[in-house]
């Protein structure tokens, strides 16, 4: 337990000194639970920590680092991508939703395909890659991408389909947002083209990230 070993009531400076190699810590508690604990983490290379828990280093919940890199362990982030090629998915109107299988990374566990949950009420960054494979010919109308949360659409219309570059071959479309979201709220993506017949697919890789899903709770 770590130790308060000087009080300079006439400076209001408070000093916690182990006294030897060890944590140095305040710990706050309600009833003997709810416990937060704030201090160095002499076995982390003396990184200062708030957890969440009965010891610094577990359940941490904000760190810096002697070098003052700070990070946020439990922070909401996450990205997923499609492995494999979604064939013949819209093309006539039909409103494709992206599944975005694979995981990359996905901090909170909040992310279950095809939908992002937000744990938290606050602001959230959330980015969609679509890497779309027989592009539309002279046939198509019209082309949106759309983020779709609980609380609103945000709709990305895609210019003149039939007069895109490469017409008939592939392109590739990126698409964000800085939103509001509310604890439970979800998120979905969708593609939707019209005016030709369902042939457009939705590009995927085994190995590398052509078509997904990210975001992050910002704040």
């Amino acid at each position: 337990m770590a130790q308060v070993n000087s009080i300079n009531n006439k400076t209001s400076q408070l000093t916690v000194d182990p006294g030897a190699t060890a944590n140095s810590f305040i710990q706050y508690n309600v009833n003997a639970s709810n416990k937060f604990i704030m201090g160095i983490d002499n076995s982390a290379s003396n990184a200062f920590k708030i957890s969440a828990g009965s010891a610094l280093g577990t359940t941490d919940t904000f760190i810096t680092t002697t070098a003052g890199i700070i990070t946020r362990p439990l922070q909401c982030a996450f990205a997923y991508r499609n492995s494999s090629i979604a064939s013949n998915v819209t093309g006539d109107g039909t409103a494709y939703t992206l599944a975005a299988t694979t995981k990359i990374f996905d901090q909170g566990s909040n992310f279950s395909s095809p939908t992002f949950t937000a744990p938290v009420t606050g602001y959230y960054y959330l980015s969609v890659k679509m890497y779309i494979r027989n592009e539309p010919t002279a046939a198509s109308t019209s082309g949106t991408i759309a983020i779709i949360t609980t609380a609103r659409t945000y709709t990305f219309f895609l210019d003149n389909p039939s007069v895109l570059p490469n017409s008939g071959t592939d392109f590739v479309e990126s698409v964000y947002v800085f939103t509001n979201m509310t604890a439970a709220d979800t998120m979905t993506t969708t593609l939707t083209m019209s005016g030709g017949t369902k042939t457009i697919s939705m590009f995927g890789s085994a190995a590398q990230f052509y078509t997904g899903i990210t975001g992050s709770l910002i704040c």
